[in-house]
């Protein structure tokens, strides 16, 4: 979540959610946080409340200035840039799905790419999730996780 300043979170929604982080680990072991009664468990009211918090603020972007941005990218995307685009869009609009790597130098317009591709699918208020394997990577592109945070 510190990686999400924008997602505001309740005490209780921190702590349920911190609780939850506890039980994954202790599950890498076989165990459980009911395992040891005399820690306070994750509330299941609370698992609730936290997945719809996330989600709603997910699905509350500015859709307007979203889709300004993508209309204004697009057409600055260079021919190979197009092609992955259309790759991926057409890849999420028919729900085929897919893996996509996209490789390049520093400065060959990526993160440009990257950001394109999710302004035009947050603008049509579905969900990106964004995941950038450095943490440069996962500082350039907007609301991205990198792999060691997950």
């Amino acid at each position: 979540m510190y990686r999400h300043p924008e997602i505001h979170l309740t005490p209780t929604q921190i702590q349920t959610y911190c609780r939850l982080e506890v039980d994954k680990i202790l599950m890498r072991f076989g165990k459980t946080l009911s395992d040891f009664p005399s820690l306070p468990q994750p509330s299941i009211s609370g698992i609730s409340s936290l997945d719809n918090r996330m989600i709603r603020e997910e699905l509350s972007y500015n859709i307007a200035e979203l889709q300004a941005i993508h209309t204004q990218n697009k057409t600055l995307l260079n021919v190979e840039q197009l092609k992955a685009y259309n790759a991926v869009i057409t890849a999420v609009e028919t729900g085929q799905g897919g893996v996509f790597f996209v490789y390049g130098h520093g400065g060959t317009g990526k993160t440009f790419l990257y950001s394109t591709i999710a302004a035009k699918i947050r603008s049509e208020q579905k969900i990106v999730l964004t995941v950038a394997s450095s943490g440069i990577a996962a500082l350039l592109l907007p609301d991205t996780a990198d792999l060691i945070s997950l």
